[in-house]
């Protein structure tokens, strides 16, 4: 059966593996891109019941990002309104890999401010919104939620640019552990990402009132 939150866009890479000569005299140069599904939202059939409760709420694409010809980088693209969007995927922290069958950590991938969308919401209350929201749904089967605070000085972007984000020359790596770890109670986590730096731990907290609008702020 065919699910929403677990059915992402294909692609097939042309001359994936061939010689750089050849793909040279034919005239081949890789570009990264990323595709996009329809836009879904909870009246679609759902593999994870946390991803039907977001859906509930918060509409979505699947994505599927393609780095370069080796790497690509599947998420779910919620859209939590005023042109604020956020990647996220269901993964085994200690694998890094995606967990298909039975996902417990909700890796939030991507915060980010589309060009075209944006209406100068704050990113990063919407976010806490979108937690918070998790929070409240019964029987939640998600136990911990992380992210990776990663400026743009650490690596090369080029690939976002296909998301059309708005970026923040701002967004160190220092600035942004200091204000996830205020805002979302962020704390390091058990295990480590591609680079050897432990994740953050968002504090979540299932069974939690809605926050008031006041407590945002």
């Amino acid at each position: 059966m065919v699910f929403a939150d677990t059915s992402f866009p294909k692609t097939i890479i042309p001359f994936r593996g061939y010689d750089p000569l050849i793909k040279k005299l034919l005239g081949f140069e890789f570009k990264s891109e990323a595709r996009f599904s329809e836009k879904r939202d909870g009246s679609f059939k759902f593999k994870h019941s946390f991803n039907k409760w977001l859906a509930q709420k918060y509409s979505f694409r699947t994505t599927n990002l393609i780095i370069n010809e080796e790497y690509q980088c599947i998420t779910i693209d919620w859209d939590l309104c005023d042109g604020v969007h956020l990647a996220t995927q269901s993964m085994n922290p200690q694998t890094r890999e995606l967990e298909e069958e039975d996902p417990r950590v909700l890796y939030l991938v991507f915060l980010y401010r589309k060009k075209g969308e944006y209406k100068n919401a704050n990113a990063l209350h919407k976010l806490k919104q979108f937690i918070n929201y998790l929070e409240q749904m019964p029987n939640c089967p998600i136990e911990d939620v992380i992210l990776r605070a990663t400026g743009i000085e650490q690596h090369n972007w080029n690939h976002l640019k296909e998301l059309d984000y708005i970026p923040n020359e701002k967004a160190t790596s220092i600035r942004l552990r200091k204000i996830y770890d205020r805002i979302l109670g962020c704390v390091e986590y058990r295990c480590k990402d591609q680079d050897g730096i432990p994740y953050r731990k968002v504090k979540f907290k299932i069974g939690l009132p809605a926050l008031l609008g006041a407590e945002l702020h």
